[in-house]
């Protein structure tokens, strides 16, 4: 028996469509590692490239990607520490499973990842720019920051990581049926900038990407129920505009919003103004991250009552 927290070296056989995860035993021999580990398909993003598409980020379903198993973390959830096993080669090797010996079995072996091994990410963490592991899947819910790199006993590195996104996940909408162009655009470009606020903690920054995306689409969804002319995009003659529309029983149907994404609206519209710095000095305090993190929840409601997200 093995145990996968003790090893440097990991070997994975494909037996029969299951999975057996091995890792040397007392002498030397590969093993199974039980319990069997959950093993996450990971790659590593710098801290730039995770501002850009995530669909662009190294293949996660190639044959040969690097593998991360989770461990509880000393600073207690979300975070999470991660050792990494990037893949090393394909080779022939005999293991010991259930007293019996399997001979020239076909494996693929990784090696857990420690200093002065020469990965291309080694670099910015050598020089305290740490990045992000997108783990399992190219989505922003999948995006863990590194806040946090240590060396054990046995020169690997563990990783501490916390989840980039909210505790539910940011989801992906869906600005398809957005027909104009221009505008369809112009959100999908703010929504961008809503993701790359929340992975930089840059909550200010957050508010105001939020803001733009609701002026924009609700800009797009009342002219396309012709309730505004072209030109006047300022988001609180469109909420005004928006309060008439709802409280009319024959134009409500009009528009894919509610009374409930009109207030979540106007709560972003405030918190926006409150970004001002004469707002600030005016009201006396600023906004805390923790109510600027509240926008993103608003946001993806809204976003869902109108059908853009499911």
């Amino acid at each position: 028996m093995s145990d996968i927290g003790n090893t440097t070296r990991l070997w994975v056989v494909n037996r029969h469509s299951t999975f057996l995860v091995l890792a040397p035993g007392l002498t030397g021999t590969p093993n199974p590692v039980e319990p069997s580990p959950i093993l996450h398909k990971a790659a590593y993003v710098s801290i730039y490239d995770a501002n850009g598409d995530l669909r662009n980020s190294p293949d996660l379903d190639g044959p040969y990607v690097m593998l991360l198993a989770k461990f509880p973390s000393p600073d207690g959830p979300p975070a999470q520490t991660a050792i990494l096993f990037p893949h090393q080669n394909e080779e022939t090797i005999s293991y010991e499973f259930g007293g019996r010996s399997f001979l020239s079995i076909q494996a693929s072996r990784y090696a857990a990842a420690g200093p002065s091994q020469g990965y291309g990410w080694e670099g910015e963490i050598v020089q305290g720019r740490l990045g992000y592991f997108l783990i399992g899947s190219t989505q922003a819910a999948n995006l863990w920051r590194v806040a946090r790199v240590e060396v054990d006993y046995a020169q690997r590195y563990n990783f501490t990581l916390v989840p980039v996104a909210l505790a539910h996940g940011l989801p992906s909408p869906d600005f398809g049926s957005v027909d104009d162009l221009t505008i369809r655009q112009e959100i999908q470009q703010h929504w961008s900038e809503v993701q790359d606020a929340l992975i930089h903690n840059r909550y200010y920054g957050l508010v105001t990407a939020a803001k733009n995306v609701g002026e924009s689409l609700l800009y797009y969804l009342l002219l396309a129920a012709a309730h505004i002319s072209p030109g006047n995009r300022d988001m609180a003659h469109l909420l005004s505009r928006l309060d008439l529309v709802l409280r009319d029983a024959d134009s409500r149907k009009s528009v894919p919003f509610d009374f409930l994404a009109y207030h979540l609206m106007q709560k972003i519209r405030i918190l926006h103004g409150r970004t001002h710095i004469g707002r600030v000095v005016t009201d006396g305090r600023a906004i805390t991250p923790d109510l600027a993190l509240t926008v993103v929840s608003d946001l993806v409601e809204v976003l869902r009552i109108a059908g853009f997200v499911l």
